[in-house]
């Protein structure tokens, strides 16, 4: 009887031991799962706005942004939703896209491989150059005197650091990338970049960047 109670102890022990061992062991799969997804999944975002003028017509410049998969694996199902507005103040977080007028197709991004997406056109320097030149007055004998381009302005060096920008008027190139990884979760990126009119640069906006992974994983 002693001894058959010794057994029953020893393999409720051994039960629970073993339990407990086969949770730890799942625990350590489910998290190896995890972090192997996490290395090799994919990750898309952007690197940059950039103003690409017309060839044949330097007044217009097309607003290109560049998207990249900087993951290990391909990224699947891509789209880009973009939009292009003249505001005074940056974008709210909630902006809503509208759907493109063209339906594009779904892309398939492969690791380390720059994409161009043209999300707008905007008037160039030259644009308004052309807007604020007037016809000069008829001259000796009624001819148009030959019109010279108006002298550009050399910057003046000065010691006194320049301000902070406060303005934030100006155009807004953004949008949404969703796309799915190759273990079959979704993900999306917001981004937004920022251009004073007539200038080269963009530069990130203050608000409306962010990825599913900042809010804590794809669905």
């Amino acid at each position: 009887m002693i001894l058959t109670a010794l057994i029953f102890v020893v393999t409720c022990v051994y039960s629970i031991f073993s339990g407990g061992q086969w949770n730890d062991m799942n625990k350590a799969l489910v998290e190896t799962k995890i972090n192997r997804e996490l290395e090799y999944r994919a990750y898309v975002g952007t690197k940059a706005a950039i103003l690409v003028p017309h060839t044949d017509n330097p007044a217009w410049a097309d607003v290109v942004v560049v998207s990249t998969n900087t993951g290990r694996t391909p990224a699947l199902e891509v789209r880009l939703r973009p939009g292009l507005q003249m505001r005074q103040n940056p974008l709210p977080e909630d902006t809503a896209l509208n759907e493109p007028d063209v339906q594009g197709g779904e892309s398939v991004y492969l690791s380390s491989v720059d994409m161009s997406t043209i999300v707008g056109i905007v008037g160039t320097n030259i644009a308004d150059t052309l807007m604020n030149t007037r016809a000069p007055a008829p001259g000796k004998g009624g001819k148009v005197p030959k019109q010279l381009p108006p002298v550009a302005q050399a910057p003046v060096p000065s010691l006194t650091p320049p301000s902070m920008q406060t303005s934030w008027a100006g155009w807004y190139a953004y949008g949404m990338i969703t796309y799915r990884d190759i273990f079959g979760k979704d993900h999306w990126t917001k981004f937004c970049y920022f251009n004073t009119p007539h200038t080269a640069s963009w530069v990130t906006c203050p608000t409306f960047n962010g990825t599913d992974t900042q809010q804590g994983g794809g669905s």
